[in-house]
């Protein structure tokens, strides 16, 4: 994928949680019907979205966004209202705990539904620490379970295979 002849486009993303990290706490203990709240910010296009993830019982991940005006980065008044309509739960105590800053690298088939994103440079920030890890590379493959493509099969020819993993929780 290539934004503005760019074929790495960065990414900024601010996650939100409680001040005892219920959402951290309950994606480590593998809780189902958990929840995300972030705002992410494309770089490249200036645009901006408040993000809901869900990971329910049935282990599917779900995300509903909304634009986030003004680029604000406190948690807003439209953020909470779209969390309580979505979820039914508020989130008006929620702030921002973590930035995770990347780039990624982006491929598309043109043939077969199926994406294949890489992250790196990946830098982490709170208000205590910052962690960057510039040798690591987060490569993630979606597609149709039932597809056997190019890209799955170079993955199993290394021996490389599916694990679990959060940028807030990492």
């Amino acid at each position: 994928m290539e934004i503005k002849k760019k074929k790495i486009s960065a990414y900024k993303t601010l996650y939100y949680d409680s001040e005892d990290f219920i959402c951290y706490y309950m994606h480590q203990f593998g809780r189902a019907n958990r929840y995300k709240f972030r705002i992410r910010e494309y770089v490249e296009t200036g645009k901006s979205f408040f993000e809901i993830k869900v990971k329910n019982n049935h282990k599917k991940t779900y995300k509903s966004r909304i634009p986030n005006k003004n680029n604000k980065l406190e948690m807003t008044d439209d953020n909470v209202l779209f969390v309580t309509n979505k979820i039914g739960k508020s989130i008006v105590s929620f702030k921002g705990v973590l930035w995770v800053d990347y780039k990624r690298i982006s491929l598309v088939s043109k043939n077969f539904s199926e994406r294949l994103t890489i992250d790196l440079d990946l830098r982490f920030d709170n208000d205590m620490d910052s962690k960057s890890y510039s040798d690591m590379v987060i490569l993630e493959l979606k597609q149709d379970k039932s597809l056997r493509s190019k890209a799955s099969e170079v993955l199993l020819s290394h021996r490389i295979f599916q694990e679990s993993l959060s940028k807030y929780c990492l």
